[in-house]
């Protein structure tokens, strides 16, 4: 019988079907020259199996784990926001990200009027710099990573300066023009300040514990 996972069971292949899967002929590689994902089409986009896992259609709302493949990372930002209701108090601190078998030092959270950019450091070691990296985000307190559902929407990702970087210089307003509410590894109490938003608090605990 098929496992109880909200990821799905095991798919049970016949050899013939092993054979067929043999002899396909790989799709290139197409990762996006912007450095970034605007919607869970585009990981999909890239032909890289299992790209965007965790974060589908409609609406780009996550699982409690997503995965993501991303060249040549020189940082880590997530715009997410929050929809809907939880069994949890939902929390941008909550997120944590990792880079190969690497944790990424979060180093700011902004609010935004959507919602809030979480920016994470560049990964320190020197093989993940480079080339062609799996990144794994985990999106709720460790208490829930078995939870089939989770208030969570992710509405881009850049992990890089892209051919776009221009245009956004000049639109300062439209991403990531929030007033920096996290910064480092202190907590700093604000208000989000949107109706149904959640608050910040001084001694809430990190990593979603």
């Amino acid at each position: 019988s098929q496992a109880d996972s909200a990821y799905g069971g095991p798919q049970v292949l016949t050899w013939a079907e092993v054979q067929t899967r043999e002899r396909v002929t790989p799709l290139k590689v197409h990762v996006p020259r912007s450095g970034s994902y605007t919607s869970p089409d585009d990981p999909v986009a890239t032909h890289i199996p299992f790209n965007g896992a965790g974060w589908g259609p409609p609406g780009g709302m996550v699982m409690p784990c997503v995965i993501l493949f991303v060249d040549d990372p020189a940082f880590l930002e997530l715009e997410v926001r929050t929809e809907g209701r939880a069994s949890f108090t939902p929390d941008p601190r909550q997120w944590r990200a990792k880079v190969g078998l690497e944790f990424l030092k979060r180093e700011s959270i902004k609010s935004t009027a959507a919602g809030w950019v979480i920016r994470f450091a560049s990964p320190r070691r020197g093989q993940y710099q480079k080339g062609l990296q799996p990144v794994f985000l985990a999106t709720v307190p460790n208490t829930h990573l078995a939870d089939q559902t989770t208030p969570w929407r992710l509405l881009r990702v850049r992990w890089r300066v892209g051919e776009n970087v221009a245009r956004e210089a000049r639109e300062p307003g439209e991403r990531g023009g929030g007033r920096d509410v996290f910064s480092g590894h202190g907590h700093v109490g604000a208000r989000a300040g949107a109706a149904g938003r959640p608050q910040l608090h001084p001694r809430m605990p990190e990593g979603g514990r």
